[in-house]
């Protein structure tokens, strides 16, 4: 209730604050509470400032409290994403905090977030982005370490899982790595899980030494791109980008 109206969120292409940004004004009507909430904000109600943002190359972003009176204010925000016509989108950003197991044990690196929906999202017609790195990788059994994704908010049998890190090259700097969600499975003893609300994530890596530890950060799913027609939903086109291509969809609202 003490944040002024000159309060606001600011995002740049340069690293660093600059006067080339996307600003949102007024962040008091956002009604932000002491507790964590998820708020969707148009980017039709922010500012073009300067003119000079690269949307290509988004790195950097801030946001400010001013109190209306001398209180001291300390705004906490996570997981920012940004939703459009396109067919990426992130699941978890940040880094995930890596557990030494007893050696010999596992690193099990986990990360659960808000609800993504990923409704119309197939092992046939997907991909996995994902940043990893680990320490001391030469005492990790690349070839049994496991990435898991569920919809209960934590471990359970009701997942996708891919097994078997050999062919990745994974090593102590982060990279990227494309996994096609072709190579994944569903746990041996499970069922699938809720596509609509994946929430959860983790590695697990068996290492033979406390210093060997798995880390993953900047978590992407994208769809195969639909090509020649529109046969799935109207909103499953709408996310693959095939708006323009099939006439906007003239009066039919997506959701």
């Amino acid at each position: 209730a003490k944040i002024s109206a000159t309060s606001a969120i600011e995002i740049t292409s340069s690293g660093t604050w600059d006067d080339d940004e996307w600003q949102l004004t007024d962040i008091s009507a956002l009604g932000i509470t002491t507790s964590w909430a998820t708020y969707n904000i148009p980017l039709s109600t922010w500012s073009d400032v300067g003119g000079g943002l690269d949307v290509s190359a988004i790195d950097f972003m801030r946001a400010f409290a001013y109190s209306t009176d001398s209180t001291v204010i300390t705004l906490e925000w996570r997981h920012p994403r940004l939703a459009w016509g396109g067919d990426t989108f992130t699941l978890f950003q940040g880094h995930a905090p890596a557990a030494i197991g007893t050696a010999p044990g596992s690193s099990i690196s986990t990360a659960p977030f808000d609800p993504q929906d990923a409704a119309g999202l197939t092992k046939a017609n997907g991909t996995m982005l994902i940043d990893m790195k680990a320490d001391n990788p030469g005492n990790i059994d690349l070839s049994t370490c496991i990435i898991e994704m569920t919809s209960s908010g934590t471990w359970d049998s009701f997942e996708w899982q891919h097994i078997d890190f050999t062919s990745l090259g994974l090593a102590a700097t982060w990279k990227e790595f494309s996994i096609p969600l072709s190579t994944w499975v569903t746990h041996t003893s499970g069922e699938e899980l809720d596509v609509s609300a994946i929430n959860f994530m983790r590695v697990v890596a068996p290492v033979s030494s406390s210093t060997a530890k798995i880390y993953f950060n900047n978590v992407r799913l994208k769809w195969a791109s639909l090509t020649d027609s529109c046969n799935k939903t109207l909103q499953q086109c709408h996310w693959h980008n095939n708006k323009p291509r099939f006439g906007g969809f003239p009066g039919v609202p997506i959701q």
